[in-house]
C-alpha cells in the first residue's frame, strides 16, 4: 500500500502512518515512550535526583493538574527507502513524536468554534516534536545534482553552518513543561521494547535456527540503539539546563514560546565530552546550536534563519552562522571556494546545509519527473554540502592498503622493514596510523579480508570502522586522535628512551631552495633566541660532514637548533637521526622535531615556477644559489634536481612532523611554525607584533658568507614548452569518472591502470611548442630557396618562447584539455586554445603587454596547433613518448573526414598498439609557462 502523499490535517496523516506500519511493517516502525512526570513536572529546576518515574513521587503531580506519566509515539521510517522519490512514506520528517489526547485532559482545551464543529469527539492527535524532512548530499540522490536543482529550486539560498554532533528536538509538553528528545527517542523506556528484548534473549539457546537468531539479533541491536538514543536525549536535558540557566531563562519561559508558536526547536548537540565526531568541537562551539524552528504541522514549514537567529539570542543557545545567496551558481562558486581549505571564518568545518524551496513546474510538456524532489512545490527544500572528509581520510586509508598488500607474500624482515617505512611516509595523521596498524594485524591473522582488494576497498572499510567501534578499538583511535600515542607504524619492539636527561631539540626544514627555509630559520631565532646554523655558510668540499659538526657543537650551548639545510633525502634524515646517539651528545635527550614543506603534493611544475621565481627575487643575497637570467635559468635546473630527488620524512625518526605549504605566505608558514613547536618546546606564545617583527628582521637579513657557487647541473635548451602545472593522475581519472559508455571507460582504463601501476605517469609533463630541429631544417629550406634573410614561422615561434622564457616572472597561459586519446601502449591529452592570464594586480608579469607581444596564438603554426598535446604515460620503456603524435595525427586525419563525436576510434598506427579510442573532454583546463626544456 502507497500512504497518502502530504496529508494536510493530522488526522490524516495519523490515519496513513498506522495503515502503513499495519500493511508495511517493514517501512515503519512506532515505539510509545513512557515519559514520567518526574522528570518534567518541575522543569529540572527544583527536581530530586533520584525521583521515581511515578507522577505521586511529585508534589502537585496528579491528574487533576495534568500532570502525568505521558506516552508519546516516535515514528521512525526505514532510512534506506527515503532514497525513492516513489518511498511508501505520508511524510518524510526525520524525527516525528505524536500524542493521543483525550477531550478532558486539562493541558488541552478546546475553542467553541472546534467544539461546535466537534473536531475533538473522544480522542485526538497532536504532533509534539517534529524534526526536518529527510534531505541528502550533493549528487546523493537524483533531485540533489547541481542540474536537477537548477530546474526545481528558487532562492534566497540560505546557507547555514552544518555542525558536527547529534540532533536534539525540543518541544512543548504544555504551556509550562518541555519535552527533551534526540532523532527517535525521548531517553526513556517504552512500552514493549524491554519486554521484547528480556523475551528474546532469555529464550535463545544454541538450538535456534538461523531464522530465530537473525529475529534476537535484531532485537538486540535494536536495544543497543534504544540505549544509544537514550543518552543522546538525556545529556540534551542536562544540557537544556545548563543553557538557560546561564542565560537567566527557565524551562517554563522556553515552554510557553514554544506551545503558543506551535514549534519544535531543532538543535544540535556538540559536546566532545560525550561524543566525539570526525572534527573535534573546539570550546566556543560545544553546547546547544540551534539551526531549526519547525511548525509542528503536517506538512513542512520552518522558519527563517534570521528568526532561528533571534530565539538563540533570546534563551542563550549557540548560533548558527549562515550566509544568504540568490543563485544556485553563487551557492556552488561559495561552497567550492570554502572547501579548498575546509575552514570557514577561521573555524574547520564539515559542510553547509542550504536552504530554498521546491520551485513550481510550468506544464510546457518538458519531463523532468526522473529528478524531482518528493517535496510539494512551495515546501523547504534542504540539501548538504558536505566537503571531503571523512571521504579523504578514506582514499588515504585505500592508499596505505594498497602498500601494505606485498605483506601477504613478503616474509624477510628487509622486506617488511621496507613496507613499513614508506607507509610511515606517507601517513601524516595519528588516525591514519590506528588503520594502517590494523590492515597489518588483520594481513597476518585473516589474509582472506584483503582477497581481490580491488572490489573489496568497502569490505576492508567497514570492517576497520566496526573495530573502532570495540573497546581496544576506540581507545587507540581516541590516542590517536589527541595525539597521545607514542607507537612507531610497524614496530613491536620498545621504545629506548632518555628519560630524566636533558632535553634538547633539532628542528629540521626538509625543503627544496626558493620555499623560504632560512627565513623562517631567522625568523624562529630573532623570536626564541634558537641556535641557527646554515649548510651554505660551509666551504669545504665535503659540506656534510661539516654541517653536522657545526650542529653538534651548538647543541652543546642551546637547547634548540635550527638546522638549515634541504634535508631532502634519506641520507639527510639517517645523518641528522644519528647526532642523537653522537658520543657528544649522550648526556642529552635529543629530539626531532621536521618541518615539512608540502613538495610532494604539488604539480612538479608549479612547485618548479613559484620556487625559481623566489630565487630570483633574493637575487644575490644567498651563498651558492643566484637567478640565470639567461635562457638556460641554471637555478631552474638545481630546484628541478631538487624536486625530483625529494622523498618524504620516515616520521619514525621524529618527535612530530609540522607540515607548511609551499604556497603560503611567510607570515601564514611562521604562524603555523610557531603553533607546532609552542606546545612541544613549551614556550610563550608569540604576539602578533612579534611575528611581524621577526619576518622583519629576517627579510632584513644579508649574507656574510662568500658566494661559492654549486657544480653546474642544468644543459643547453633543446626545445621550448609549456610546462602545465597540473596533476596528471587527478585529471585522468576525472575524466574516466564521466565516461558514460561502460565499454570505453574500460578500454580507456585499463590502458591507464597499466600505465600507473608501472609507475610510468609521466614526471614532468610538458606540451612541445618549439624544437630547435625544426628551426634548423626550416633554415636550410629558405636557404636552398634563395630566401636566407627570411624568417619563417618556426624562428618566430622560438624567438617567441625564447623572449617569454627570459622574462624575470613568467607570464602564465591558459588551456582547454579538449580529448583523451589512447591505445594499448600509450595516452595523451589533445590540448587547444592557448591565450595569456592577464593579472593586472601583478606590476612585475608584464601581462598589459599585448598579444602581438607575449601571445602565442598568433605565432604558432596550424600545423603544430593541430598536434599539442601531453602525454599522460607510456605502458612500458620500449614504448616512447614521441608516439602520442601518431595518435594525434589518425585523430585529426579522422576529423578531416567526419564530424567529431563524442567518442569514437579509428585502427590501430602502430603494430600492436590496437586501435586508436577517443573521448570528448567537457569544461577542463589548464595552466602553465613557456619554459626552455633539454
Amino acid at each position: 500500500m502507497t500512504a497518502e502523499k502530504h496529508p494536510e490535517s493530522v488526522p490524516a496523516l495519523m490515519s496513513a502512518l498506522r495503515d502503513l506500519r499495519d500493511t508495511n511493517p517493514k517501512a515503519i516502525r512506532a515505539n510509545v515512550h513512557i515519559y514520567p512526570a518526574s522528570l518534567y513536572a518541575n522543569n529540572g529546576e527544583s527536581s530530586k535526583t533520584g525521583a521515581s518515574s511515578s507522577s505521586a513521587s511529585v508534589p502537585g503531580t496528579s491528574e487533576e493538574d495534568g500532570l502525568r506519566d505521558r506516552r508519546i509515539t516516535s515514528w521512525k521510517m526505514t532510512e534506506h527507502m527515503y532514497f525513492s522519490s516513489q518511498n511508501p512514506f505520508p511524510t518524510l520528517a526525520r524525527g516525528l513524536f505524536t500524542e493521543e489526547v483525550s477531550n478532558d485532559d486539562a493541558s488541552f482545551k478546546q475553542t467553541p468554534e472546534q467544539a461546535k464543529a466537534g473536531e475533538l469527539q473522544g480522542t485526538r492527535d497532536r504532533i509534539v516534536a517534529r524534526g526536518y524532512d529527510k534531505f541528502f548530499n550533493i549528487d546523493e540522490v537524483a533531485w540533489t545534482s547541481w542540474s536537477a536543482m537548477k530546474v526545481h529550486t528558487e532562492p534566497p539560498y540560505h546557507l547555514t553552518l552544518k555542525s558536527n554532533g547529534c540532533l536534539i528536538l525540543i518541544s512543548a509538553l504544555s504551556p509550562t513543561h518541555l519535552v527533551v528528545a534526540s532523532k527517535h527517542s525521548l531517553g526513556t523506556t517504552t512500552e514493549t521494547q524491554e519486554q521484547q528484548v528480556t523475551n528474546g534473549l532469555a529464550n535463545l539457546t544454541v538450538n535456534d535456527t538461523p531464522n530465530k537468531i537473525e529475529v534476537k539479533a535484531e532485537v538486540k541491536a535494536q536495544k543497543a540503539e534504544h540505549e544509544e538514543a537514550r543518552a543522546h536525549a538525556a545529556v540534551g536535558r542536562e544540557w537544556v539546563k545548563k543553557t538557560l540557566t546561564a542565560k537567566g531563562k527557565t524551562e517554563a519561559e522556553l515552554a510557553k514560546k514554544l506551545w503558543n508558536e506551535k514549534m519544535t526547536a531543532v538543535l544540535e548537540l556538540c559536546d566532545d565530552s560525550f561524543e566525539e565526531h570526525v572534527i573535534a568541537t573546539p570550546a566556543h562551539w560545544t553546547g546547544l546550536h540551534l539551526h531549526g524552528l519547525n511548525h509542528n504541522t503536517p506538512h513542512f514549514s520552518t522558519s527563517s534563519p534570521a528568526e532561528v537567529t533571534a530565539f538563540a539570542e533570546e534563551f542563550g543557545f549557540i548560533q548558527t552562522k549562515y550566509v544568504e545567496l540568490q543563485t544556485l551558481h553563487e551557492v556552488k562558486s561559495f561552497t567550492d571556494e570554502v572547501a579548498k581549505t575546509g575552514s570557514w571564518e577561521g573555524d574547520m568545518i564539515e559542510g553547509f546545509v542550504v536552504r530554498c524551496k521546491v520551485k513550481a513546474q510550468p506544464d510546457d510538456g518538458r519531463s523532468h519527473e526522473r529528478s524531482k524532489p518528493p517535496y510539494r512545490s512551495g515546501a523547504p527544500f534542504f540539501f548538504k554540502v558536505k566537503f571531503d572528509e571523512p571521504y579523504y581520510m578514506y582514499r588515504q586509508w585505500r592508499e596505505i592498503t594498497r602498500i601494505l598488500l606485498p605483506l601477504l607474500e613478503k616474509t624477510e624482515p628487509e622486506d617488511i622493514a621496507a613496507i613499513w617505512k614508506k607507509v610511515r611516509a606517507k601517513t601524516k595523521r595519528p588516525e591514519v596510523g590506528v588503520y594502517a596498524e590494523w590492515v597489518g594485524k588483520m594481513i597476518e591473522t585473516e589474509p582472506h579480508l584483503f582477497d581481490n582488494y580491488d572490489k573489496g576497498v568497502v569490505r576492508v572499510r567497514e570492517r576497520f570502522l566496526q573495530w573502532i567501534e570495540t573497546d581496544e578499538g576506540k581507545r587507540l583511535w581516541d590516542e590517536a586522535r589527541f595525539d597521545k600515542s607514542t607507537k612507531i607504524l610497524g614496530e613491536n619492539r620498545e621504545q629506548v628512551g632518555k628519560e630524566g636527561l636533558p632535553k634538547k631539540y633539532l628542528i629540521i626544514p626538509i625543503a627544496v631552495p626558493g620555499c623560504g627555509k632560512t627565513l623562517i630559520g631567522v625568523a624562529l631565532s630573532r623570536l626564541f633566541g634558537f641556535g641557527h646554523t646554515q649548510s651554505d655558510d660551509v666551504t669545504t668540499k665535503r659540506t656534510a660532514p661539516t654541517f653536522i659538526k657545526n650542529i653538534t657543537a651548538l647543541l652543546q650551548k642551546e637547547d634548540v637548533v635550527y638546522a638549515d639545510r634541504n634535508n631532502h633525502i634519506h641520507k639527510h634524515y639517517d645523518e641528522l637521526a644519528a647526532i642523537a646517539s653522537s658520543k657528544p651528545m649522550q648526556k642529552y635527550d635529543l629530539r626531532l622535531v621536521g618541518i615539512v614543506w608540502d613538495i610532494s603534493s604539488q604539480p612538479y611544475h608549479r612547485l618548479l615556477r613559484v620556487c625559481s621565481e623566489r630565487v630570483v627575487s633574493r637575487g644575490d643575497n644567498h651563498q651558492t644559489l643566484r637567478p640565470d637570467p639567461t635562457v638556460d635559468a641554471e637555478h631552474e635546473a638545481v630546484v628541478g634536481q631538487f624536486l625530483r630527488n625529494f622523498t618524504s620524512p620516515d616520521p619514525a625518526s621524529f618527535e612530530c612532523l609540522i607540515d607548511v605549504q609551499v604556497l603560503d605566505s611567510p607570515k601564514e608558514a611562521l604562524l603555523k611554525i610557531t603553533n607546532g613547536l609552542v606546545p612541544i618546546l613549551g614556550l610563550p606564545r608569540p604576539s602578533e607584533e612579534a611575528l611581524d617583527k621577526a619576518l622583519e628582521e629576517a627579510v632584513e637579513y644579508r649574507i656574510s658568507t662568500p658566494y661559492h657557487a654549486v657544480a653546474k647541473v642544468g644543459k643547453p635548451v633543446r626545445y621550448f614548452g609549456l610546462a602545465p602545472e597540473i596533476d596528471l593522475a587527478q585529471v585522468v581519472e576525472s575524466i574516466l569518472t564521466s565516461i558514460k559508455d561502460e565499454t570505453v571507460k574500460v578500454s580507456a582504463k585499463e590502458v591507464f591502470e597499466a600505465i600507473k601501476g608501472g609507475n610510468r605517469i609521466t614526471a614532468k609533463p610538458h606540451i612541445t611548442l618549439s624544437h630547435e630541429k625544426n628551426v634548423s631544417t626550416e633554415a636550410e629550406e629558405l636557404a636552398v630557396a634563395g630566401k636566407v634573410e627570411e624568417i619563417g614561422p618556426q624562428r618566430q615561434l622560438w624567438d617567441r618562447c625564447r623572449k617569454l622564457a627570459e622574462m624575470k616572472y613568467s607570464i602564465l597561459f591558459k588551456f582547454d584539455i579538449q580529448h583523451l586519446i589512447w591505445d594499448n601502449r600509450l595516452m595523451t591529452l589533445s590540448i587547444n586554445n592557448l591565450r595569456p592570464v592577464t593579472n593586472p594586480d601583478d606590476k612585475d608579469q608584464e601581462s598589459e603587454e599585448a598579444e602581438d607581444d607575449v601571445g602565442l596564438d598568433s605565432v604558432v603554426p596550424q600545423d603544430v596547433k593541430d598536434v599539442l598535446h601531453i602525454t599522460v604515460g607510456t605502458a612500458s620503456e620500449e614504448v616512447s613518448a614521441f608516439e602520442s603524435r601518431g595518435l594525434l595525427s589518425a585523430f585529426n586525419g579522422n576529423a578531416k573526414q567526419t564530424e567529431i563525436a563524442d567518442q569514437g576510434q579509428v585502427d590501430a598506427v602502430v603494430e600492436g598498439g590496437g586501435p586508436v579510442r577517443w573521448v570528448l573532454v567537457q569544461d577542463l583546463q589548464g595552466e602553465g609557462r613557456v619554459k626552455g626544456m633539454y
